[in-house]
């Protein structure tokens, strides 16, 4: 156990704990595993109370992270940054995984499974408000694989969300990358199903969403994804399979209650579309709205239903016909 001080303290690779407790500061947390039960670390907190701290680390489980375990990060306030490698910032892989930031401007970034992330277990990111920005590579940000749960919930402020980048989608779309993030849900197609994955975006804020392959209120194979964004002028980028849609036997939703929103997906299935025995469904509440996509907007094929529903405003819809990228 270690409390400490309200300096600017230094707590590095190597720190023996089961809980820390620091009081204030601006101060660094560097290579500090979660959770990891196959080492008899079955359950870490950390405690940060005040200060604009940094969280880094490239060790896989860590910053409230629980690998057959628990684990949790809470920060009561700051600016706050999280830079770490898989499986972290609030992911829980055959455990639990919990991390709560209660004030600031922060900045978390993950390589793959993390920001809320739970495949046989649970994973949870709540930040309770200011302009925050999230990146990850793959399978985060409200993500739920097989027998899992994986939630991100962030209070108002202007927001941004990325998700790709790294990991090719060859051979389907080369010069794209998966995300499968954002509140998204996924099986192992033909063995396993998914699980639920929500990204939940609270109070106003004009937020950015932007997701390569999988994504947006999506779901791949026996899961569910969704995504929910309050209030604000919000813009929605993807490539395909996101922004409310259902893929092989799943199903998506994406509900943005008000605002003069942007919903740009280059291929479809995208908007409120299904594929192959899923359900799709894309609800706009409010708001002067532009939707574009190819092969989108309440589309469905292979036995699927989709709804697309946009209650009020001055839209433009622009969608091709050809159904590319099915």
């Amino acid at each position: 156990y270690i409390v400490g001080g309200p300096g600017d303290n230094v707590y590095g690779p190597g720190t023996a704990f089961r809980i820390i407790v620091d009081v204030g500061g601006n101060d660094v947390y560097t290579d500090l595993g979660g959770a990891f039960g196959p080492d008899g670390r079955f359950a870490v907190l950390i405690v940060d109370l005040a200060g604009n701290d940094r969280y880094e680390a490239g060790l896989p489980v860590a910053c409230g992270a629980g690998l057959i375990g628990f684990g949790a990060l809470v920060d009561l306030e700051g600016d706050d940054s999280y830079e770490c490698g898989p499986v972290a910032l609030g992911a829980g892989l055959m455990g639990e995984g919990i991390l709560a930031d209660l004030g600031g401007n922060d900045t978390y970034v993950t390589d793959f499974f993390g920001e809320g992330a739970g495949c046989l277990g649970h994973g949870t990111l709540v930040d309770r408000g200011g302009d925050d920005t999230y990146h990850t590579a793959c399978y985060g940000q409200g993500f739920g694989g097989p027998a899992g749960e994986g939630i991100l919930a962030d209070g108002s402020g202007d927001d941004c969300y990325l998700a790709g980048f790294v990991y090719s989608h060859a051979p389907l779309l080369p010069d794209d990358n998966r995300a499968m993030s954002q509140g998204f849900g996924m099986g192992l197609r033909p063995l396993v199903a998914g699980g639920r994955g929500l990204l939940a975006d609270f109070g106003a804020g004009n937020d950015t969403y932007r997701a390569e392959v999988f994504g947006q209120g999506g779901a791949y194979w026996y899961a569910l994804g969704m995504l929910f964004d309050e209030a604000g002028q919000d813009c929605y980028n993807a490539a395909q399979y996101a922004q409310g849609s259902g893929i092989h036997l799943a199903s998506g939703c994406l509900w943005d209650c008000a605002g003069d929103d942007m919903y740009i997906s280059r291929f479809g299935p995208s908007q409120g579309a299904a594929h192959d025995l899923s359900t799709g469904m894309l609800f706009d509440g409010s708001g002067d709205d532009r939707f574009v996509s190819d092969g989108a907007q309440g589309f469905a094929i292979n036995n699927s239903a989709a709804l697309f529903v946009d209650m009020s405003g001055t839209d433009v819809f622009v969608s091709g016909s050809d159904g590319q990228g099915v």
